[in-house]
């Protein structure tokens, strides 16, 4: 797995090894981006299921300042802590190894917010609608902000929010993709 673009681009990542996580696709990663940006001026990313923290790395990549990433595995902060530092990068990169949610309400206790938000859990796992509904209640998202959520093409939500709406649907095969903003429809 490597870096697509920016600052850090053709750069090679470490990757988890085994079946346990299902990174994004090059293709899906570099299309992911080619709509959200593909660069960014500034702001703060909160990446909630890290894997290799490939997704946030290329948005570090791309311009965003700092990043924060939660990962409930050992061996994914592990391998996340070894790419930031091969990057150099461990000042604009803080870590949490905690569960979605906890990691959330303590993010969400501290009043923070975010530019781009990456939701990528595991394929099985139906809990974006409950975090984005997280998000939307404690104004975690940035006006104009952005969220990227990922998931298995047989998952189906359309909960609606009260300050975040959908505003593309991307359908690459057996993933799918939702794009979210805050701000006027």
């Amino acid at each position: 797995m490597r870096v697509i673009a920016g600052e850090f681009k053709r750069r090679n990542l470490h990757t988890l090894k085994g079946m346990n996580t299902r990174p994004t696709t090059a293709r899906n990663k570099e299309n992911i981006f080619n709509v959200i940006g593909p660069y960014f001026n500034g702001g703060t990313s909160l990446d909630m299921f890290g894997g290799s923290g490939s997704l946030t790395i290329e948005s570090l990549s791309r311009g965003i300042e700092k990043a924060i990433i939660i990962d409930n595995s050992k061996e994914a902060i592990s391998v996340i802590k070894k790419n930031i530092e091969m990057l150099d990068i461990e000042d604009r990169v803080k870590l949490y190894k905690d569960d979605y949610m906890n990691g959330l309400k303590a993010l969400a206790d501290k009043k923070m917010s975010f530019d781009l938000i990456l939701i990528d859990p595991p394929f099985r796992m139906l809990v974006i609608d409950e975090i984005i509904d997280f998000i939307d209640k404690n104004k975690m998202l940035n006006k104009d902000g952005i969220i990227v959520a990922e998931f298995y093409k047989d998952n189906i939500f359309e909960q609606e929010f009260e300050e975040i709406y959908c505003y593309r649907f991307l359908d690459y095969g057996t993933s799918h993709i939702k794009l979210y903003t805050r701000g006027e429809r």
